[in-house]
């Protein structure tokens, strides 16, 4: 045989051996990759509205209040005056003709039920009132001494609807005492006051005599 055919065959086993141990390059496994979720978002709840809580107001008070409300009733047509910041006889009667026309009770006082409504944004954009809104009656008032049937004061008092018409001592002279009922309810009806006039008797107090010195 040929030596170089020898050799050849000699060198093709030594490579196919070496080619028989060597290792098989694999790729490593890939390291999978972590997903990340997001957790949903919460909605965060709306808070609950807290209804406001209103101040009673009634006539004599004084103060912001007042004429807020007076503000309100100017704007919505009750009241015809400018809000003076005073709950006199016209703000009450404005006040009365409001709860009347919204149903609720006539009593010319500004409680927590009238104000809700009044300040509200709802049905009072509709509803016009006319100019006059409640008929008003002066009645006079006397203060009369009962002994000599003489007359100590008089005044005229704006009444609406219903009034309750007080004695008032400070308008009669010191040493009187009332003796009548303190006060009057009068009531309008067809633009009538009934009674027609109050009466507040008084009686003057006996003096007092001074004792003798004793000895």
């Amino acid at each position: 045989m040929d030596i170089f055919k020898i050799l050849l065959m000699y060198m093709a086993l030594i490579v196919t051996g070496s080619a028989q141990q060597m290792p098989s390059l694999t790729p490593p496994p890939a390291t999978p990759v972590p997903v990340i979720t997001q957790a949903p978002a919460t909605e965060t709840p709306a808070p609950e509205e807290v209804p406001v809580k209103y101040t009673t107001l009634r006539p004599g008070d004084d103060g912001a209040n007042v004429v807020k409300l007076q503000e309100k009733l100017i704007e919505l047509g009750f009241l015809q005056s400018r809000a003076d910041g005073r709950y006199g006889n016209q703000t009450k009667a404005a006040v009365a003709a409001f709860q009347k026309m919204y149903g609720l009770t006539v009593d010319g006082v500004a409680g927590n039920e009238t104000q809700t409504l009044l300040f509200s944004e709802g049905p009072l954009s509709t509803p016009t009132p006319g100019p006059t809104v409640i008929p008003a009656v002066m009645v006079p008032v006397y203060y009369m001494d009962q002994d000599t049937d003489r007359q100590l004061f008089a005044m005229n008092i704006t009444c609406y609807g219903s009034t309750t018409i007080y004695a008032n001592s400070n308008h009669v002279p010191q040493g009187y005492r009332l003796v009548s009922d303190n006060a009057v309810k009068v009531t309008l009806e067809n633009n009538e006051a009934t009674p027609s006039s109050v009466t507040f008797y008084y009686s003057s107090l006996p003096q007092e005599t001074e004792k003798p010195a004793e000895n």
